[in-house]
């Protein structure tokens, strides 16, 4: 269990060959977009907790960051830092889904709509494989209990 409450896991594991942090992007850009970014980079890895409310809250301040007059010069020393990751070495279909969503939307923060669209249905498809996975245990269990 993590009990920083300042800086938990969900914010310090960032992807697995290349630990980049969330704050190591986001403290290049404004905080709408810094925002977003934080959204996205947890959202479906804080246990416990719906990750889609993340992702209401990431297109939130995407909004929000689309309302101001320019973009900020920050994008590009953002973009610096996700390129770090080595995306080769990305197992997980929900991470490099993650990470190419966060690499489109300092791309063009405008329209990140249809990577967080892709993130959205590859964290659904994740959420009902491990709720099969737990339905098959629970038949198990029930099936070793009758036959005790």
């Amino acid at each position: 269990m993590d009990n920083d409450k300042i800086n938990p896991a969900h914010y310090r594991n960032g992807f697995p060959r290349k630990p980049v942090e969330c704050i190591e992007v986001a403290e290049h850009l404004p905080f709408c977009l810094g925002n977003a970014i934080k959204y996205i980079w947890r959202a479906g890895k804080k246990e416990g907790e719906d990750w889609r409310l993340d992702l209401e809250k990431a297109r939130w301040y995407l909004e929000r960051q689309s309302l101001a007059r320019e973009y900020p010069h920050g994008l590009e020393q953002a973009l610096e830092v996700m390129r770090l990751v080595e995306t080769g070495g990305i197992l997980s279909v929900v991470e490099l889904t993650r990470f190419e969503t966060l690499t489109a939307m300092l791309s063009d923060p405008c329209g990140v709509g249809d990577a967080i669209d892709t993130l959205v249905a590859v964290l659904e498809e994740r959420d009902r494989i491990r709720q099969n996975e737990q339905d098959a245990r629970e038949g198990r269990e029930e099936q070793t209990n009758e036959a005790n």
